[in-house]
């Protein structure tokens, strides 16, 4: 157990179809990039209080990375 976010690049995946509405706990505050199989979903943000990630995409193979 470490009290310390992730800073670094991030993968999963998950089933279904359609978009799915994801929640990524435990980040680095800062811009996030978002792909799913290849297509970037664009970046979203994560506050120094919240740590959260928040975003639609469909299911697939999620890469999260930090933008640059």
């Amino acid at each position: 157990t470490s009290n310390s976010r992730a800073a670094s690049q991030i993968k999963f995946s998950t089933s279904g179809s359609g978009n799915m509405t994801y929640y990524v706990s435990g980040v680095a505050a800062g811009e996030w990039a978002i792909s799913v199989s290849g297509t970037s979903y664009g970046t979203v943000t994560a506050t120094e209080e919240g740590g959260l990630l928040v975003f639609k995409a469909p299911a697939g193979n999620v890469v999260i990375s930090p933008a640059k």
